[in-house]
């Protein structure tokens, strides 16, 4: 149960004890609240009807405050956890979570020894069978938490429940408090795999704002961004690496990040794992051969690409790479002045994506080039 519900809890009824009457309520909540002002007094009115029993307008409440900010993380513990306080004080009352009167009465003659006059329907028609609380997948996830916080397996279900939402923030949040409860590699990793996600979602929506906003100041905020995007991902696989000191498709997944950060000479080390495992050889030979042309090794760079765009030849998945591959190789080839080298790569690249950056460009050049000197 949620630490607000268990804070604000009312003394147990007595014949005595009466609860604060609260003026009745629509089954709606108004439509009007905004964020950030009103969102706080859905919240206590959601609260103080709880403590009121009157538990399906509180959920009513915290449903609405879920609409007005889907990164709040309190409605989706409350609501599942009031749901369960409903389940478990069942429906034979006003269908609102509230005891029976019936109950409270027998409970109190229990307690004086006095009968209270009341007799049961003898009417013999059947009693109304309790209704069947449906919750949603988030909600029955977040009750399984509530019950039995040290299963890790549930935080991480509900984290890729949060992620197929599209609730990055939730996902991680939910991983955080998995962390609180154990350290399992898969809780470390998958919370790893989702901040790596959050800096980049982070990248693409300030990328996204320099398309209103041209200032010196908005590209500053996004080489920022990008850096520490870069930063966090090669921490994590230099973490990776520690712990996994023989996994070399980690340590490709590294040479990968210390080459973005412009490390090449590090980099090359770790980029040779990829080739001994055949998904990973047409990439990592491609990387390899940009970290050679960059240290002036162009004729073994030349090599690579090719090697690259062999390998990824008929593989959909590795259709990006071919291309990239293909036009460096062109390029490089051209500063070469390897023209019917350049030549050949290119035009396979054109047919392949027409499109492709300044391939076709290139083409026509080296197209001029052997017309003027009659190459053919």
């Amino acid at each position: 149960m949620d630490a607000t519900l268990t804070e604000n809890k009312l003394p147990e009824r007595t014949a005595t004890h009466k609860v604060p009457s609260f003026p009745s309520l629509p089954l709606t909540i108004p439509a009007d609240l905004s964020i950030p002002a009103k969102i706080e007094e859905v919240k206590v009115l959601a609260r103080s009807l709880a403590r009121a029993g009157r538990i399906d307008e509180a959920l009513l409440c915290w449903r609405r405050v879920e609409e007005l900010d889907p990164y709040d993380a309190e409605p989706s513990r409350m609501i599942p956890a009031m749901t369960l306080k409903k389940s478990r004080l069942g429906d034979a009352g006003d269908g609102n979570g509230k005891e029976p009167a019936e109950a409270v009465n027998d409970r109190s003659a229990g307690s004086t020894g006095k009968p209270t006059g009341r007799q049961p329907p003898s009417s013999g028609v059947p009693s109304k069978a309790p209704r069947q609380l449906v919750l949603t997948p988030r909600q029955q996830l977040e009750s399984e938490i509530a019950q039995r916080p040290e299963d890790e397996t549930n935080y991480l279900a509900l984290a890729e429940l949060h992620l197929a939402e599209r609730r990055t923030y939730d996902a991680q949040r939910t991983l955080m408090r998995a962390l609180e409860i154990s350290r399992a590699p898969r809780v470390v990793e998958r919370l790893e795999d989702i901040n790596m996600l959050l800096a980049k979602e982070k990248v693409k929506l300030a990328e996204e704002r320099t398309v209103a906003d041209k200032s010196a100041e908005a590209e500053a905020l996004v080489n920022k961004l990008r850096e520490e995007s870069f930063q966090l991902e090669l921490d994590v696989f230099r973490n990776r690496v520690f712990r996994h000191p023989a996994d070399k498709r980690l340590k490709f997944q590294l040479g990968l990040r210390l080459k973005q950060i412009g490390n090449h000479r590090d980099a090359l080390e770790f980029l040779q794992a990829g080739l001994e495992f055949p998904e990973l050889r047409a990439p990592a030979s491609l990387e390899i051969g940009e970290v050679l042309q960059r240290h002036h090794l162009f004729a073994k760079a030349l090599q690579c690409y090719r090697q690259a765009a062999q390998l990824a030849s008929g593989d959909e998945n590795l259709t990006d790479c071919r291309k990239r591959a293909l036009y460096r190789a062109g390029v490089l080839a051209t500063a070469m002045t390897l023209t019917d080298t350049a030549r050949g790569y290119l035009a396979e690249l054109v047919k392949m994506a027409p499109g492709y950056r300044d391939a076709q460009t290139r083409l026509d050049k080296l197209g001029e080039i052997s017309d003027t000197f009659g190459f053919h």
